[in-house]
């Protein structure tokens, strides 16, 4: 630690326990900020904290840390630090706090979460407080600068995103000369299973089981978290979908979402696969329904659970050239708008990983005095 002198935790501050409110007597009108374990979980209109305030985690998201510039309420799932000696500054240990891997701290059991003695061993170092205040702005003005290569980034996603969808519904609804029809005169529909899990040598096999949750990460399908065998299609256990079918979620919270199949598939009970007649083109179905996934979604009868069965898909409109070749350009302009704005989220999730990685190493080097 460049030499600098350390001191236990218990030598420099006191870790109070936050206090149990619940929302029955929280003033939600109030401005002052009730911290969980986790970050802000509601309002009230009294504070039980001075400022500047640490907020750890001690239940729950154990090992997590806040922090809050203005008086504040943790409740009793968090501890809380908000009176600091004058030789260290609270935004120090805070930053010092955030290096350290709290969560490994947590105690098992009935009880399970941090127990305020561990917290207090913890070993911190304290430079001067020239020092302190300098490492700060600079450990600040180093990530604020990736944050706003993050913000930025996010910003052109959600504009492609806007540019997507704007694109989709001008070749959708432009089409004078569209033919318009509904779903089920186009296509035959087949619904997906899932074997019984009493036979666990069905889920072992190379068939990717599509599930709602491997639908919308890309339009093209052709991997699942889970697999089947072949012997569960044999078995008339699970349902085989081949390349070229369109997968569309009838059941659940997602419902709408949609898949093309790109290599032989099986899918569970809330999808189901959509064949088209000849002149109609899979990829170009499977654009069209993806357009429409909020007529999908109010189609859906909602008893708790949004549903639409066959008969409702079987009603939904559907509008579509009748020209191949005019349906090939429309899914080529879609297709290629798609891989700009995938790749933009490649990107998006590289300055993630980056800002990840960075920040660690950044105060690692700041606590080495390497700054």
């Amino acid at each position: 630690m460049n030499g600098w002198p350390t001191f236990h935790l218990r030598s420099l501050v006191e870790i109070h326990y936050g206090d149990a409110l619940p929302d029955r007597l929280r003033r939600t009108t109030g401005k002052v900020p009730v911290y969980g374990s986790n970050g802000i979980v509601g309002q009230h209109d009294q504070a039980i904290t001075k400022a500047p305030v640490i907020i750890i985690g001690r239940k729950g998201s154990v090992g997590a840390l806040n922090y809050s510039t203005e008086p504040c309420w943790p409740i009793d799932t968090a501890y809380f630090i908000d009176q600091f000696p004058q030789r260290v500054t609270p935004t120090w240990m805070r930053a010092f706090l955030s290096t350290l891997p709290l969560e490994h701290l947590k105690q098992d059991g009935p009880k399970a979460g941090i127990r305020r003695e561990d917290l207090y061993e913890i070993q911190i170092p304290v430079p001067p407080l020239t020092e302190q205040r300098r490492l700060v702005a600079r450990i600040e003005a180093l990530t604020g600068r990736l944050e706003q290569a993050r913000q930025a980034r996010q910003a052109a996603i959600t504009e492609g995103e806007a540019v997507m969808q704007a694109a989709m519904q001008s070749a959708f609804d432009d089409g004078d000369d569209f033919a318009d029809a509904v779903l089920g005169e186009l296509c035959t529909m087949k619904t997906g299973k899932t074997p019984p899990t009493s036979r666990p040598e069905y889920f072992e096999g190379d068939l990717p089981f599509v599930c709602p949750a491997d639908v919308g990460q890309s339009l093209r399908i052709t991997t699942a978290a889970r697999r089947l065998s072949r012997n569960a299609v044999s078995d008339g256990k699970a349902n085989l979908f081949p390349r070229g079918t369109v997968l569309l979620v009838g059941i659940g919270s997602t419902v709408g979402k949609v898949g093309l199949v790109a290599a032989d598939i099986c899918t569970n009970q809330q999808i189901t696969g959509l064949t088209f007649r000849k002149g109609i083109l899979p990829d170009y179905a499977a654009w069209f329904l993806t357009s429409q996934r909020s007529v999908i979604e109010n189609a859906a009868s909602d008893g708790g659970v949004p549903i639409i069965n066959q008969n409702g898909m079987g009603q939904l409109p559907f509008r579509y050239p009748e020209s191949t070749d005019e349906q090939r350009a429309i899914v080529a302009r879609l297709d290629a708008l798609r891989g700009k704005l995938d790749e933009l989220q490649r990107l998006q999730r590289e300055v993630e990983s980056e800002l990840a990685a960075f920040t660690p190493a950044l105060l690692a080097k700041a606590f080495r005095g390497e700054l």
